[in-house]
C-alpha cells in the first residue's frame, strides 16, 4: 500500500526532496564531477577485479553503472532498494566475467577469492562514482525516509548501508590527496596521518 501511494505523489514529492536538499545535491554533483576520471586501482580496488587494458570487451562494470543510474527513473521506495540489490548482483557477475577473460589469457592467472565487505566497496564506489545519478543527495534521503525495519533487516538494508558509506566516502575526498601507492584517501584518514607524524615528532622532540 506505501509503495502505490508513493508512486502515486512520487513526482511532487521528490520535488520537496530536491528543494530542501538542493545545496547538497549540488555540492555532490561537484564532487562527482571532480572525481569522474579516478581509476579503480585510484580508489583501491584489488587487482583481480579491474579489467585488464587490453580487454576487447566493453568495461565489464558499465551495467553496473547503468543499473545504479537508473535508481533516478524509480517511483517508489521499493524499486529504488531493490535497484541497490540488482547493482550488487550485478557487480559479482561483472567481477565473474572479469576473472574469466583474464583465464582465457592466461590459465595460471591467479583468481582473487575474497570477496568480503571490504574488498567489494572500492568497486562500489567506482560504480558509485561513474553512475553520478542526479540528485544524488535527495535520492539517499529518500531511501533514508522510507528505510524501515523491514529493509533493515534484509539484504537491501545492508546494501543502503554500502550506498551511505559510498556516499561519505566521495563527500571527503579530494581528487588531489593520494596515499603513497596513488591510492585515494578521505580528509579523516589523511588527519590521522598526520596526527601521527606529529606525535611522533614529538616523542622525538621530547627525548633530545
Amino acid at each position: 500500500l506505501k509503495n502505490h501511494v508513493v508512486n502515486k505523489i512520487y513526482k511532487r514529492l521528490f520535488e520537496l526532496y530536491k528543494l530542501c536538499y538542493s545545496d547538497k545535491d549540488n555540492l555532490f554533483k561537484l564532487k562527482l564531477l571532480s572525481l569522474s576520471n579516478v581509476s579503480m586501482r585510484e580508489l583501491g580496488t584489488k587487482e583481480g577485479f579491474i579489467p585488464s587494458g587490453n580487454n576487447l570487451f566493453k568495461d565489464p562494470y558499465s551495467d553496473c553503472i547503468t543499473i545504479l543510474r537508473s535508481i533516478s527513473n524509480c517511483t517508489t521506495p521499493h524499486d529504488k532498494f531493490a535497484t541497490l540489490l540488482r547493482v550488487s548482483n550485478e557487480i559479482n557477475t561483472a567481477i565473474d566475467f572479469n576473472e574469466q577473460a583474464k583465464l582465457a589469457k592466461d590459465s595460471n592467472k591467479k583468481i582473487e577469492s575474497d570477496r568480503g565487505a571490504d574488498s567489494l566497496l572500492p568497486v562500489f564506489l567506482y560504480v558509485f562514482i561513474k553512475s553520478n545519478v542526479p540528485h544524488l543527495y535527495s535520492e539517499f534521503q529518500f531511501m533514508n525516509d522510507f528505510n524501515d525495519e523491514r529493509i533493515q533487516s534484509g539484504e537491501e538494508g545492508y546494501r543502503f548501508v554500502n550506498f551511505e558509506l559510498a556516499l561519505t566516502f566521495v563527500e571527503m575526498m579530494d581528487a588531489n590527496i593520494r596515499d603513497e601507492r596513488g591510492v585515494l584517501v578521505t580528509f579523516s584518514l589523511l588527519e590521522e596521518r598526520i596526527k601521527m607524524v606529529l606525535e611522533n615528532i614529538f616523542v622525538r622532540f621530547c627525548f633530545f
